[in-house]
């Protein structure tokens, strides 16, 4: 728990420090879209990427049940927050095919 923990805070440090690199680089309408777009895109995959890893612990017996549903139900509102983020952006098609959490056991 504490490794994701300690991996959820440096991911908002990062995210807050580049702030001033990514707007910088985002000039125009266009590439601040491509720009938010790329980062939610790698957001959804960070998310997806700590929801299998949390899967995982909870089948090695690393959480126990009650643990992994809090922890898993957060983990899943945050991914679909960023999808509906990544639809209000107006993604294309052929982004959003399958953009859905992974499957809960």
């Amino acid at each position: 728990m504490e490794p994701l923990l300690v991996i959820a805070i440096l991911g908002v440090v990062v995210w807050l420090v580049s702030a001033p690199i990514r707007h910088a680089r985002s000039g125009r309408g266009e590439d601040r879209v491509a720009v938010e777009r790329d980062a939610l895109l790698a957001a959804k995959e960070a998310k997806y990427r700590e929801i299998r890893e949390l899967e995982l612990d909870h089948r090695t017996g690393k959480l126990s049940d009650e643990d992994f549903r809090i922890q898993d139900r957060a983990r899943r509102a945050e991914a679909i927050e960023i999808l509906h983020a990544l639809d209000a952006l107006g993604g294309d098609d052929d982004e959003a095919a399958g953009d859905t959490p992974p499957a809960a056991d």
